[in-house]
Formats: structure tokens, C-alpha cells, sequence
């Protein structure tokens, strides 16, 4: 069981969940985010083994952690979580072929069809050439 403090925790384990990666500390800005949580909700997490430390970056333990995240969060927070995650893919001004069928599900969840459509239709033509 989570401790009132693991609450915190929870939040940041739903957007490692939604946003289906590790949360890598070399990225400065995971790093500052993941920093922010109070040290006794990350060790609540990890201790209730939500967490699992994995070098230099956090991951689930199991993507059945994922999905009970998922299915538990309202509509408005998985638009909002997966539109961010989806801006954040973005921003570098171009996204590799590779990392397109990610960026499309994150599309399709924020109801961002039209961009939904150009990323799965690159995915596609990537995952041919493969």
C-alpha cells in the first residue's frame, strides 16, 4: 500500500506510465521535475515497488502498472498528459521515423487526429522499410 506521501509518487509514476519510456536523470528537465517530488514519496514508490531504479533512470516495474495507471485517470488528465508528451516529442523541429508510432499514440489519446494521421502514416512507411 501507498503511504499518504507515495501519493505524490503516484502522479509521477502515471506520467512515466503514460508516457511509456524510462524517465532518464540525464535529462535535465526529467531530472529537475523528478527532483521536485519529496525524497519520502520516491522512496514509497520504489518501496511499494511501483519504481524500479535502473542505472541513471526509474522504470515500472511491470507495463500492467502502466495500464492500471491508465485505466484509472480521468479523460481530461490523459488528453493533457499525452498532449504534453506529444509537444515534448516535438519540440526538437523534426522526429525520427522510429519514434513515430510513439508519437502517434500520443496523438491519437490528446484527439489530435489530423497530426495523429501524419505520424502513423510515417511509422507505417518506416516499419516497411524495415
Amino acid at each position: 500500500m501507498i503511504s499518504p506521501d507515495g501519493r505524490l509518487s503516484l502522479h509521477h509514476v502515471e506520467r512515466v506510465a503514460l508516457d511509456g519510456r524510462q524517465l532518464n536523470l540525464r535529462n535535465k528537465d526529467e531530472r529537475r521535475t523528478f527532483e521536485a517530488l519529496a525524497r519520502k514519496a520516491r522512496l514509497s514508490a520504489i518501496q511499494s515497488h511501483l519504481l524500479i531504479v535502473d542505472g541513471v533512470a526509474y522504470r515500472l516495474r511491470h507495463a500492467l502498472i502502466a495500464d492500471a495507471i491508465e485505466a484509472g485517470s480521468l479523460p481530461s488528465e490523459l488528453l493533457a498528459v499525452h498532449s504534453a508528451l506529444a509537444d515534448r516529442l516535438l519540440q526538437g523541429g523534426g522526429i525520427d521515423a522510429e519514434d513515430a508510432a510513439e508519437l502517434a499514440r500520443h496523438l491519437r489519446v490528446a484527439g489530435r487526429r489530423d497530426e495523429e494521421l501524419e505520424a502513423a502514416f510515417r511509422a507505417a512507411t518506416h516499419a516497411r522499410t524495415v
